[in-house]
């Protein structure tokens, strides 16, 4: 199964050893995830390292462990289903519309996510954690 992840599921993997954690490291599914996505981890390192209690080293190679179970999706890839995907988000959370574009430009199963935003739409399925451990 293809699923693109959204950053807060790739947070929640990297603050604390859990559920999601297990779920991307199962080999179970094909994780995605934008580039823009991973600059959004970035940006919350320290924030990540202060809930995590995680030194800079045990932080960078979690990081790393949880890059090699997912598959980059370029921004040259997703563009071309930009426009389609802000106007499916327009009204609900345009940000977010970097991950619809992302499934559809992979043809992805579903998101991997625990935003309700994203089930205020139609197009593309949404797999909350409950769903993932039962398709385990």
């Amino acid at each position: 199964m293809r699923l693109v992840i959204d950053t807060n599921r790739l947070l929640a993997a990297l603050i604390r050893s859990g559920t999601t954690r297990e779920i991307i490291h199962s080999n179970k599914f094909e994780f995605f995830t934008s580039e823009g996505a991973l600059e959004e981890v970035l940006k919350h390192r320290a924030l990540v390292k202060e809930k995590s209690g995680l030194s800079d080293e045990e932080l960078e190679t979690l990081y790393s462990s949880i890059l090699l179970d997912l598959e980059l999706v370029e921004k040259k890839d997703i563009e071309p289903f930009m426009h389609e995907a802000e106007e499916l988000m327009k009204d609900i959370d345009p940000t977010d519309s970097i991950f619809i574009a992302c499934a559809l430009a992979i043809k992805a199963d579903g998101i991997f996510s625990e935003d309700g935003h994203f089930d205020k739409q139609n197009r593309i399925k949404i797999f909350k954690t409950e769903d993932i451990i039962k398709l385990l």
